[in-house]
C-alpha cells in the first residue's frame, strides 16, 4: 500500500490524495456502512403495481433527450459556493437565510403530482417537436460544415 497517497478525514468525509500523471486526484472514500452489495436484498418486498410501472416508463421517455449537451448544465451549488468565497475574500460578511418553517398539514399525492409532470413534459416535448422542423434543416447544415 505504500505510494497510494494521504487519507485525510475532511468534515464528514474521508478522502484520498494521491499524484496521477503528476497532479493531485482526491478520492472520495466510503465508510464500510456506506457500501451496499448489489445482490443483497433491499429490504422491502413490494413490488410496483403495473399503473406504476407504465407512469415510470412515461415519465422516462417524457423527459429522455436523444442527445445531451454538457454545456446545456451548470452546476449551480458550485456557482453559489464560489460567490460566497468571493464575497467573503473582500471582506463582506454572509448573510444567511433563515430557514423557512415546513407546513406539516400540507398532504401531497405524489402519484398525481407525477402523473401532472409527465403530462406537461410530454406537452413541452410536442411543443418542441412542432418547433424542430423549421430549426432542423440549419443544424444539420451547420454540422456539414465542421
Amino acid at each position: 500500500m505504500r505510494g497510494l497517497g494521504q487519507i485525510y478525514l475532511a468534515g464528514q468525509g474521508l478522502y484520498l490524495i494521491r499524484a496521477m500523471q503528476d497532479r493531485p486526484l482526491l478520492h472520495k472514500m466510503h465508510y464500510q456502512d456506506e457500501i451496499r452489495d448489489f445482490e443483497a436484498k433491499s429490504g422491502s418486498d413490494q413490488t410496483p403495481s403495473a399503473a406504476e410501472m407504465k407512469l415510470a416508463a412515461q415519465l422516462i421517455d417524457a423527459i429522455s433527450n436523444p442527445t445531451f449537451e454538457a454545456k446545456a448544465y451548470r452546476d449551480e451549488y458550485r456557482e453559489r459556493v464560489m460567490e460566497l468565497i468571493e464575497d467573503k475574500s473582500k471582506g463582506n460578511t454572509l448573510k444567511l437565510q433563515p430557514k423557512a418553517a415546513r407546513h406539516t398539514t400540507d398532504v401531497v399525492d405524489l402519484m398525481q403530482r407525477l402523473k401532472e409532470s409527465v403530462a406537461q413534459t410530454v406537452q413541452k416535448k410536442g411543443n418542441r417537436a412542432r418547433a424542430l422542423p423549421a430549426q432542423a434543416p440549419a443544424k444539420k447544415a451547420a454540422a456539414g460544415r465542421r
